[in-house]
């Protein structure tokens, strides 16, 4: 025995038998044919792929840069000069100011010995100051304000005079944003 079902029974939630002439909106027609005859059908169409978030992206490179300007030229006896460093962190084409770069001078007379170091936060246009003065055979520097620059946080170190040195920085980086390092600057004393 054969089990018949009216075909309102061939329905789902997800069509129904057309009596008009076009489909609800979400619907296709398709044609059906059952014991022969012919019947008209709107079935739900397939709900287009939710957009994917895309992954999270990981960490943002950055870019450190450190300018290193002799402004005042070289120091005569008794008489200081000084340099403006800036200091600049940089990750998709914008300055970050404010995050902490460590500054570095090393004697690459002397092998490329660490003769100071200090921190410095990124500020984009902004300028510290390093005094140096001559001392005898030496030249002493220190961070010290010369407006409109403020003092660099550089304690007082003293290197041979007529030596290379150079300074460089590095930026540690954060959760969301990669270390980067500068290209050393360098100067003579």
């Amino acid at each position: 025995m054969a089990l018949v079902l009216p075909a309102t029974a061939l329905a789902s939630p997800h069509s129904y038998r057309l009596k008009g002439k076009k489909c609800k909106h979400g619907y296709a027609r398709k044609v059906r044919h059952v014991k022969g005859h012919r019947q008209v059908w709107c079935v739900r169409r397939k709900p287009a792929p939710h957009a994917v978030a895309p992954a999270p992206a990981g960490p943002t490179a950055t870019q450190t840069i450190v300018t290193a300007v002799n402004s005042s030229g070289s120091p005569l006896p008794g008489q200081p000069s000084y340099i403006s460093v800036g200091v600049n962190v940089r990750a998709a084409g914008q300055e970050l100011n404010g995050y902490p770069v460590r500054l570095q001078i090393e004697d690459m007379t002397a092998g490329g010995a660490v003769v100071g170091s200090f921190i410095q936060p990124s500020r984009g246009h902004a300028y510290c100051s390093v005094v140096y003065r001559l001392e005898g055979p030496n030249v002493v520097f220190t961070g010290q304000a010369v407006p409109p620059d403020e003092a660099c946080s550089l304690r007082t170190i003293t290197v041979p005079q007529g030596h290379l040195n150079q300074i460089s920085g590095a930026f540690a980086g954060t959760e969301k944003l990669l270390p980067s390092s500068s290209t050393p600057q360098t100067f003579y004393a």
